[in-house]
């Protein structure tokens, strides 16, 4: 799996090298969720522009650090896969940390990014404390809605001095109340 293989090498990179900004802005999500008892919560990109993994599993080790517990970020559509590993049957568990996951399913098929998410919390999520999920795509079927309702919260990412006030009031609209628990910033202005 050659993207995924980038990504986890990406990642290791980012959990030994982080921008202190980014890092402290996870950490405080973390410290909010820990403290709102919230178990699964979501990350919605604010547009297409918005990369959601590096953020995922920056506040997946915040969550891990905030709450001591294991942590799961989930790829919930498979987009993190790259197309030779499209064949691949089952999720893929990669550990990180010692109390840090990634769940990597097979690229859903068109329109089955709900079921494959509802799938992933219900059977892989049991093991874990704490779940993070990349709801990268699902906007784009339709189903953010219902991905979100799986979930216990959502916060929007969203990239400092680039994502437009207008894409950030469409989540804060289209969610039902309470709406999205806020939104994390990535990069500078």
């Amino acid at each position: 799996m050659p993207f995924l293989h980038d990504l986890l090498d990406l990642s290791t990179w980012l959990l030994e090298a982080t921008a202190p900004e980014l890092e402290a802005r996870c950490a405080a999500v973390a410290r909010r969720l820990v403290d709102g008892r919230v178990r699964a919560v979501g990350l919605a990109p604010a547009d297409d522009d918005v990369a959601v993994p590096p953020a995922a599993l920056l506040l997946g080790r915040a969550l891990g650090l905030a709450s001591a517990g294991r942590v799961a970020v989930i790829d919930a559509i498979g987009t993190w896969a790259s197309s030779t590993s499209r064949s691949r049957r089952g999720v893929a568990t990669t550990w990180l940390l010692d109390d840090l996951a990634v769940l990597s399913p097979p690229p859903a098929a068109p329109g089955g990014g709900l079921a494959q998410l509802q799938a992933l919390v219900e059977e892989q999520g049991a093991a874990f404390d704490r779940l993070v999920v990349d709801l990268t795509g699902l906007d784009h079927a339709g189903e953010q809605l219902g991905a979100c309702a799986l979930l216990d919260a959502v916060v929007v990412v969203a990239r400092s001095g680039r994502t437009r006030e207008r894409d950030l009031w469409r989540w804060t609209t289209a969610l039902p109340p309470p709406g999205p628990l806020g939104v994390l910033l990535t990069g500078t202005p």
